[in-house]
């Protein structure tokens, strides 16, 4: 177990993500299903695009203004 801010750290080395909110579970699951724009909108309020990284397959999280 470890505890990550970067999600695409995250996303790149973990098995399952679990999604903290308001100290209740938000979602949790392999990274390629819980790693979306509707998690990372409704878990930090932030609009995101999440695209798959071309050398390993796993979500990539991109920050959009």
């Amino acid at each position: 177990m470890a505890v990550l801010h970067d999600i695409n750290q995250a996303a790149a080395i973990a098995d399952t993500m679990v999604f903290m909110k308001d100290g209740a579970l938000a979602a949790s699951g392999p990274p390629g299903q819980v790693v979306n724009a509707a998690t990372i909108r409704d878990v930090f309020g932030v609009t995101a695009r999440v695209v798959e990284d071309p050398v390993d397959g796993t979500p990539f999280c991109l920050a959009r203004p």
